[in-house]
């Protein structure tokens, strides 16, 4: 995938606040419109630094069947 960057240390500034929120929530689920409301910026850019954390598996991406898609970052140990 074009753009997506190899690691955290390469992230957008959007996508470092995303990842640190999710980090600060661990095992909860968000969907887009949720992360817009606490991180501000827009859906796309929201929805742009989501799946490309998602792609480099900083984070899990699900759609409950029937659901809108969600976002979260397992406890890790």
């Amino acid at each position: 995938m074009s753009g997506v960057p190899h690691s955290s240390n390469e992230l957008s500034p959007d996508a470092q606040r995303l990842l640190a929120h999710l980090q600060e929530h661990p095992n909860e689920q968000f969907t887009v419109t949720q992360l817009v409301a606490v991180l501000g910026g827009s859906e796309d850019e929201v929805k742009v630094s989501a799946e490309a954390l998602a792609y480099q598996g900083e984070i899990e991406k699900e759609r409950p069947e029937g659901g809108e898609t969600v976002y979260s970052r397992p406890r890790r140990t």
